[in-house]
């Protein structure tokens, strides 16, 4: 079994990631609330927080699995140092905090405005209790496994932007149960907005794959990237008082932002080994290479 995970590891994390994920949210999505297989209905709170122990049991638990089975015993705490790991360059926490967020408000102000703008009031004290709430519904437990443990493996073997492009993708089939739903914020009525929504995943995964490797390992920058792009989702549209009907505007900004990453970077994503990736001597943090463990002394020491 060992031996089949080393050989597979990013297939190994994805079948852990999606079986664990599902499994908690199974009552949830086959039930009232969801497709209405099953007439048991849950609470919000229920919901929510089944919503968060799938996120945890699926690409978190599961990325600290493989890595265990994979690159040995000390691999779990040096993937978790990396949410933590902060030294990088000011630049990368603009792009997250505030580049991010300013390309979903920009692609709404196209969007005609609704009858009423809610009150300033109101909107201050929602998005301050929206961006807490949110801070704990996904960015650390999905991070760690998309981007802290499958891109470097992804990048090793395929292109840097075929790897982002590839795990948006993956993220999107990874969240088809929660579409069904009725806490889903967006109404997936058509193929279309199917189609929009995976073009929004992809642009994400191209902006936040860019920013883990500029920043050099660290995910502390994708995380809050992938916190700004959950909260601005629903927060552009209350400030804007426009309708959140279509995913549409989001996709646009947050392509753009995907277009520009891929430009300044030369379509590699600052991976390692491209001209955009800084020299990681000025950064101050060290560089973890993916390996695996070759000799018998070290699989028995992983053992």
């Amino acid at each position: 079994m060992t031996a089949i995970v080393r050989n597979n590891p990013v297939l190994t994390f994805i079948v852990l990631a999606f079986a664990g994920s599902w499994l908690v949210w199974a009552p949830w999505f086959l039930g009232y609330s969801g497709i209405g297989l099953f007439t048991w209905q849950m609470s919000s709170l229920t919901a929510l927080n089944v919503h968060v122990l799938g996120l945890f049991v699926g690409p978190f638990l599961s990325a600290l699995i493989v890595s265990r089975m994979v690159d040995g015993p000390g691999a779990p705490l040096r993937l978790l140092r990396r949410i933590v790991q902060w030294r990088v360059n000011p630049l990368h926490y603009i792009v997250a905090l505030v580049a991010v967020p300013l390309a979903i408000f920009a692609g709404y102000l196209s969007v005609p405005r609704g009858p009423g703008t809610p009150s300033v009031t109101w909107t201050l004290a929602a998005f301050v209790l929206l961006f807490v709430a949110l801070a704990i519904l996904g960015p650390v437990q999905e991070e760690v496994g998309w981007r802290g443990f499958a891109l470097p493996r992804l990048q090793q073997s395929l292109h840097p932007l075929v790897a982002a492009v590839g795990l948006g993708l993956l993220v999107f089939v990874y969240q088809v149960p929660l579409m069904t739903t009725s806490a889903w914020n967006l109404r997936f009525a058509t193929f279309t907005e199917m189609g929009l929504y995976a073009a929004f995943l992809v642009a994400v995964s191209i902006v936040l794959c860019a920013l883990r490797n500029l920043a050099h390992a660290s995910l502390l920058p994708s995380i809050l990237a992938a916190h700004m792009v959950n909260w601005s989702l629903i927060a552009a549209p209350v400030a804007m008082g426009v309708p959140l009907e279509t995913i549409a505007p989001a996709t646009m900004g947050m392509s753009v932002l995907a277009l520009v990453a891929v430009l300044l970077t030369g379509g590699r994503l600052g991976a390692p080994g491209s001209p955009s990736a800084t020299d990681p001597a000025r950064s101050g943090i060290a560089v973890e290479p993916v390996q695996r463990p070759q000799s018998q002394s070290v699989e028995s020491a992983a053992r």
